[in-house]
């Protein structure tokens, strides 16, 4: 099962309730939605998978979410043989995120990169 919060954000088609579906043991993975989603980023994606859950008076976990959009999308395709992860052999298509990349980032202040000002040496 694909859980797809941007569309159903935008259409107005209720909250996914993750848990109800994760004591069901159904397997479901966090996707975009080509028709009707407001964005193809699954970091946006994310994001708002993390505000349906806490409307629903629930957490999603940093931990839970990048599953989600990793091995717990390739399961609900039945494709966790060949995508999902980093083992030897599987196929992936990967982004690199350098969290020092930009001033603003908390990480970027305590980087070895920048003075303790925060200014690059």
């Amino acid at each position: 099962m694909a859980f797809c919060p941007t569309s159903n954000l935008f259409l107005g088609s209720g909250l996914f309730d993750l848990r109800a579906a994760r004591k069901s043991k159904v397997a479901v993975g966090l996707g975009t939605d080509v028709g009707a989603g407001t964005s193809y980023s699954l970091l946006t994606t994310l994001n708002e998978a993390y505000k349906v859950t806490a409307l629903r008076g629930r957490s999603l976990s940093p931990y839970r979410g990048f599953y989600l959009v990793t091995l717990g999308g390739a399961q609900a395709l039945g494709l966790d043989h060949v995508i999902g992860n980093f083992r030897v052999g599987r196929e992936a298509d990967f982004t690199v995120l350098d969290f020092t990349a930009t001033p603003a980032s908390p990480a970027a202040r305590m980087s070895p990169r920048t003075s303790p000002s925060g200014s690059s040496p």
